[in-house]
């Protein structure tokens, strides 16, 4: 079993092409506060609950207050694993082995900040507005809301078996931070046939771009120390229930209403 890496303390990436809420962009007002990523530990957490509420607040008044049902690009998403009931996970720790770059797992704890993810166009896609419905067959790109990094995959080799490791990544560039590149794209397959858009709760599958594979979790593989009990996330050739994902928690931007003729 390969071992992990504990990473020091370090400034992370800001999220990027994150849209901020409309009042933000409102003349007048204060800019956008910076991203949680680029604060120091202490702050971090009490800016990250603030980021997060203001999506909340933007999902309902944009709503009315009723239930948004679609999953909306620039939400604030956590992913279950449908098999197991972990959430998609990362975290500042680096693989030991393969690519070395941020690890990514299946966490059970429901309730922890870093198995949030940002939805986003795929790099090269065309740009998408907050709220605009992510459709069946979009290509999507999932970005950690904490670190800034993408989920990643590539041909290194998952930690326990042969199937691709998954990772989070983002480019870097004379100690800057850029977006990544197509590795992080992600087809999204709605398992429900017919379905034309992602909807919260029902079953999805994220095949890879370049490397055509599923995204995946096991049960029987399981990390130790530094992080006992957390599931490997990889990506897997084989098409089975190990691939299949739905949302659960998260803040969702609510869809434009039609207009009234």
């Amino acid at each position: 079993m390969s071992t992990f890496l504990l990473l020091p303390p370090s400034d992370f990436p800001r999220p990027l092409d994150f849209p901020p809420p409309p009042s933000a962009r409102r003349p007048g007002r204060s800019p956008t506060p910076p991203s949680p990523a680029m604060l120091p530990p202490k702050s971090r957490a009490a800016a990250l609950a603030l980021l997060l509420l203001s999506h909340l607040y933007v999902t309902l008044a944009s709503d009315d207050e009723e239930p948004v049902e679609i999953v909306t690009y620039g939400s604030t998403i956590k992913l279950e694993h449908v098999p197991t009931g972990v959430r998609l996970h990362s975290h500042d720790v680096s693989y030991g082995s393969g690519s070395g770059q941020q690890s990514v797992t299946g966490f059970h704890d429901a309730g922890d900040s870093n198995s949030y993810w940002i939805v986003k166009a795929a790099h090269g896609a065309a740009r998408r507005l907050a709220g605009e419905p992510v459709k069946c067959g979009d290509w999507v790109r999932l970005q950690h809301l904490n670190t800034g990094k993408n989920l990643h995959s590539h041909d290194h080799r998952a930690p326990m078996n042969a199937d691709a490791e998954v990772s989070a990544y983002a480019l870097q560039k004379d100690g800057r931070w850029f977006n990544g590149d197509t590795a992080d794209n992600w087809v999204l397959e709605c398992v429900a046939r017919g379905a034309a858009q992602w909807k919260r709760f029902e079953h999805v599958r994220f095949k890879h771009q370049e490397g055509g594979k599923w995204l995946a979790a096991d049960a029987r593989l399981k990390f130790r120390e530094p992080i006992p009990g957390q599931l490997q996330v990889s990506g897997s050739s084989r098409q089975n229930a190990n691939t299949v994902w739905k949302t659960n928690e998260g803040f969702y931007f609510a869809p434009p209403k039609p207009k009234s003729v």
